[in-house]
């Protein structure tokens, strides 16, 4: 109520100058005013403008005059300078001949003689080219030939080359492998057949190594040496005590060392025929080595010898593959020389260089024939030149002989005279062109000279008298145009209606503002004297009922104090704030309600509710069902809606209004 009272108050106050509506009402009795002394300045601005309107008709007829002198001036004065052209038409007049003259025969002479002169330069120029090929043709084509076609035989030698490279290195592994395998080779390689034969009888005639051991003396007999010489001694010392077995004792002793003594010869001797022997052999295998460098003990002659086959076998390859290869390189070298004859310049033995070679003669015997070839196109060309130009010949006589001329000099001598009189007769014709209007007036004032001239003179005076006029004109449309710019026209005045309907909007639209803020302040008021009637307590009471009707019975209390609050079923408080946003929207559509329950005896007026549910789930939907059919008894509730899950959950047949159709 307050802020609609504050509204309307600044908007209008009855001794106020500042608010919108007191302004409006001030502005509209100035652009009163100020509309009736424009109209006021209008009245006299129309009288000077239709005086303006007639000296300015005026002020057109006066120029238009003075154009029409200035054009006769004009045409005088083109006629006093045609003058001088009708008189050089009257000397071409007399210079013009009738001269016959075929200039599409000229024309046709014209183009032999360019085919002629085009067709000279050809035959220069083919014979020029004639003179500057030289002959580099190969001196013996045939064999250059027969050379080149040897080209598929060097790949080949070239393959056959790599090949035998290929299996020397072969061979060569394979030599050292055998020579890993058996190093005494090298002892035999210079051996014969037979020699090799000798070898292995004497490797067969060798004796087999002794295993015999030579040992000096052996233990055993060295103890027969000492038990002997033990029971000696023993003997003769118990010989002066236990005298027989002293003796015994001697004599055993003596008989162990005699036996001993026997034994140790028998040995020696022995041993003896083992060391001869040995050395024997020992001598003969020494011989074998010395003989063949080759130990015997540490020798495998089978396996020898079979390596020894095998590597000469690898050594006879070799010269086979290495005659192979020298066969190669003298053909090569021998097509490398033909190559470089041909060629006239070094060629090494390599297959690239040769190849490279060949096709350099492959090049040389293309070139010679495209030479011959050209030879041959230019001189067909400049014989068939020769022919075209005699025949051109035969045909510049004939026109020449056909426009009665002796030569191309003569035909363009009377082709000059030709052009001559066709320009005399153009400028004749296009002096007569321009003169065409003026001949008569030029003609008679070339028999009454100064008439052309007096007329200027007259309108010279005409153009003066004229010119002040117009001045005098200018000068007074200028006065009455700047009185003009100082007065109000039809614009100013439809300006100053404009200005004062704008301002009458304003004043009406603001009024409008003023009352409906007015009309709601004191509505409002009315409606608060009227709550505060005995109303309060029983809209209270009524807003407690319905919003324990809207949360199904968990809130029982509501009480309004300094902040509003409400009660749980179990007692416990809660502000507003604390609510969620469906439980305070249930609390505000309960206090709506009610407030409207209590003021129907005095203000029944329709209840319209905008999508006031978005925030309510189904169970609030539900309780907002049975407060709806409750409250509909005695009031008009208008639900406006765009979820259709409302209209199934509130079961009413609903009015639909689709966008952009005429319902809607």
């Amino acid at each position: 109520r307050d802020d609609f009272a504050k509204e309307a108050g600044k908007l209008f106050k009855k001794t106020g100058k500042k608010p919108e509506v007191n302004r409006l009402l001030k502005q509209i009795e100035t652009d009163r005013d100020q509309l009736a002394q424009t109209k006021a300045e209008f009245s006299d601005y129309e009288k000077l403008a239709q005086d303006l309107k007639d000296y300015k008709d005026r002020l057109r007829k006066a120029q238009k005059a003075l154009a029409n002198i200035q054009n006769k001036q004009a045409s005088l004065h083109e006629l006093q300078k045609e003058l001088s052209n009708y008189t050089t038409l009257l000397d071409l007049q007399k210079q013009i001949k009738d001269i016959k003259f075929d200039s599409e025969n000229y024309q046709k002479a014209q183009d032999l003689m360019a085919q002629g002169r085009n067709l000279q330069k050809i035959m220069q120029s083919l014979q020029e080219q004639l003179s500057s090929l030289t002959d580099n043709e190969i001196n013996d084509a045939a064999e250059s030939k027969k050379v080149v076609q040897q080209k598929p035989q060097l790949l080949q030698w070239q393959a056959e080359y790599r090949n035998c490279l290929q299996k020397a290195n072969q061979l060569n592994q394979e030599k050292e492998q055998l020579l890993a395998l058996s190093p005494e080779i090298n002892q035999l390689l210079d051996l014969q057949t037979d020699d090799i034969k000798q070898l292995k009888e004497d490797f067969l005639a060798l004796p087999s190594k002794p295993n015999e051991e030579v040992n000096e003396n052996s233990s055993s007999d060295k103890i027969w040496y000492i038990v002997g010489a033990v029971l000696a001694v023993i003997g003769l010392i118990l010989l002066g005590t236990a005298g027989v077995v002293g003796i015994i004792a001697l004599i055993a002793g003596i008989g162990l060392a005699g036996f001993g003594y026997v034994k140790s010869e028998q040995a020696n001797k022995q041993q003896a025929a083992i060391l001869a022997k040995q050395k024997a052999v020992k001598d003969q295998r020494q011989a074998f080595y010395s003989k063949y460098n080759l130990d015997p003990d540490m020798l495998d002659l089978n396996s020898l010898l079979t390596n020894l086959n095998q590597y000469k076998l690898k050594e006879s390859a070799e010269k086979t593959n290495s005659e192979q290869l020298n066969e190669i390189n003298q053909k090569v070298a021998q097509l490398a020389a033909n190559v470089q004859i041909f060629i006239r310049k070094p060629v090494d033995d390599g297959f690239d260089q040769i190849l490279n070679g060949l096709d350099e003669i492959e090049e040389q015997i293309n070139k010679q024939q495209e030479l011959v070839q050209k030879k041959s196109n230019l001189s067909n060309a400049l014989s068939q030149d020769k022919q075209d130009l005699k025949e051109l010949n035969l045909k510049l006589k004939a026109v020449l002989a056909q426009a009665n001329v002796e030569d191309m000099a003569a035909y363009d001598a009377a082709y000059q005279e030709f052009l001559a009189q066709a320009k005399i007769k153009a400028q004749y014709d296009a002096l007569e062109k321009n003169l065409h209007d003026d001949l008569d007036e030029l003609k008679q004032e070339a028999k009454e000279p100064g008439k052309v001239l007096a007329q200027l003179q007259n309108l010279a005076a005409q153009a003066t008298d004229t010119t002040k006029e117009i001045d005098a004109l200018q000068a007074q449309v200028a006065k009455l145009q700047v009185q003009l710019d100082n007065l109000a026209d039809s614009t100013a005045v439809f300006e100053a209606k404009q200005e004062l309907a704008n301002t009458e909007t304003n004043f009406v639209n603001s009024s409008q503002e003023y009352l409906a803020n007015l009309v709601a302040s004191r509505w409002i008021s009315r409606s608060l004297d009227l709550a505060s009637n005995e109303r309060f307590p029983k809209m209270l009471s009524a807003a407690k009922e319905y919003f324990a009707l809207l949360t199904g019975g968990r809130y029982v209390d509501i009480i309004l104090d300094k902040k509003l609050t409400v009660t749980r079923k179990d007692g416990k408080k809660r502000e507003v704030k604390y609510l969620s946003r469906g439980t305070a929207e249930q609390l505000y559509f309960a206090l709506k309600l009610a407030f409207i329950e209590q003021i129907k005896d005095k203000i029944n007026l329709p209840i319209l509710i905008d999508d006031s549910f978005v925030n309510f789930d189904d169970r609030r939907i539900g309780y907002i069902k049975k407060l709806l059919e409750k409250v509909s008894e005695n009031n008009q509730v208008l639900i406006f809606t765009a979820q259709e899950k409302l209209v199934d959950q509130l079961e009413i047949s609903p009015l639909t209004f689709t966008k952009g159709t005429q319902d809607a």
